[in-house]
């Protein structure tokens, strides 16, 4: 955790982690400003997302749809109203994140999340295309969030 609180790291989003590890490791890296991000699941009943959102710190992120990150897919038929029954119970921000590689992708959701993750087909994007195409990428998802 030492070496993620020099580069101004803001939090970890640590996939997979359960709630109650995620709670201890809290306590144990509080020192280091670094916040632990709650995800919350298309599966996760009311009474689990009540739990995380009282401990949630920095922002919640909301997993798209029930498959795995970088895959191709839709996304789950309730996520809107899954983000939107999250902020009303949240203090912190509710942003959504997984699979979301197109600015489509970001138009649809934009107005419902308070924020967007775009993490592996920004990864695959690095790895694949020239700087050109990844700064055209980018500001096609910048132009879609600020229309």
């Amino acid at each position: 955790m030492k070496n993620v609180e020099i580069p101004g790291v803001y939090g970890l989003i640590i996939p997979d982690l359960p709630f109650e590890l995620s709670q201890r490791l809290k306590q144990q890296f509080s020192h280091y400003g670094v916040k632990i991000i709650s995800l919350v699941a298309m599966t996760t009943d009311d009474k689990r997302i009540k739990e995380i959102v009282s401990h949630a710190e920095g922002f919640i992120y909301t997993v798209t749809m029930n498959a795995t990150t970088g895959q191709n897919g839709a996304f789950h038929p309730e996520l809107k109203r899954k983000i939107e029954s999250i902020k009303a119970i949240a203090n912190v921000p509710v942003v959504a994140g997984f699979g979301i590689r197109t600015p489509q992708h970001v138009a649809d959701i934009k107005e419902v999340a308070d924020g967007i993750v775009i993490g592996s087909e920004i990864v695959k994007r690095f790895k694949s295309n020239t700087r050109e195409e990844i700064i055209k990428y980018l500001q096609s998802i910048q132009q879609t969030l600020n229309n």
